[in-house]
């Protein structure tokens, strides 16, 4: 098992529980992955009691979790497993903005690697980008979102009752909200947006990048072939969802080998 975010987490007990010898490589040194910046908000106790239950549930299923250890393909032939389960997640886009530089990425802010300052151009509209406006509003900060669609929280699968609550929530709050609108440049001092062709300035004392995620994989080389196609990818790294779709893959993969 490559990954220890909930889809790894989720198919290496199954497997477990089903008589499987299962070994979680996890490349940091704590289980749960991006999920972990996900159950940040105050209103997310739910998801902190998950990746809880998970940690349990791979500790009492005698799962052998291997911390800090970045696993390679060479590392992969060597350890020789019948059945090989990616769970590797996703990366952070990184849009050709000028000043990217200048920006926090929402993990980095929702981990509390980063600090923002009281005025907080956000860019990126869908889940976390408005999860983290709301997150910053109850704390007294003042959050702009940008959003190149024409409507906010346009979320493939996102709960009609999450998207209603979030969209009430950002008129409660009175959060300035930019749609149809392109990033532009980022500064020390603001973000400079473009709609229909006229750019317009918007202050603020940080920018936090909240623009989606890209699957990532370990890439087999050509001389790999037969370890290829022992591995089965889930969740993220084989398409980016939501906790509920990543769940699932993971089981249905974990049921079935």
């Amino acid at each position: 098992m490559i990954g220890g975010g909930i889809g790894g987490m989720e198919a290496a007990r199954l497997a477990a529980e089903r008589g499987h010898k299962v070994t979680l490589f996890e490349k940091t040194d704590e289980l749960g992955g991006v999920f972990i910046a996900a159950a940040v908000p105050d209103f997310k106790e739910a998801d902190k009691k998950l990746i809880e239950w998970y940690k349990r549930k791979v500790k009492e299923d005698n799962v052998d979790v291997r911390m800090n250890t970045e696993v390679t393909p060479q590392s992969i032939k060597e350890f020789g497993a019948d059945v090989v389960i990616m769970a590797t997640g996703a990366t952070a886009k990184k849009l050709p903005i000028k000043g990217i530089e200048n920006a926090v990425e929402a993990i980095e802010y929702l981990r509390g690697y980063k600090q923002v300052g009281d005025r907080v151009a956000i860019i990126g509209g869908g889940l976390t980008g408005c999860e983290i406006a709301y997150n910053l509003a109850k704390s007294g900060k003042t959050p702009v979102i940008v959003e190149m669609l024409d409507n906010i929280l346009e979320v493939q699968g996102l709960c009609a009752a999450n998207k209603n609550m979030l969209l009430e929530l950002i008129r409660y709050y009175g959060i300035e909200v930019h749609k149809g609108c392109k990033a532009k440049e980022i500064t020390s001092k603001g973000l400079t947006i473009e709609k229909d062709g006229k750019e317009t300035f918007i202050p603020a004392d940080s920018a936090i990048t909240a623009t989606g995620y890209n699957p990532y994989r370990i890439v087999f080389p050509d001389t790999d072939k037969d370890i290829a196609q022992k591995v089965y990818s889930i969740g993220d790294c084989k398409e980016v969802g939501n906790v509920m779709s990543v769940v699932k893959d993971a089981y249905d993969v974990a049921y079935n080998i």
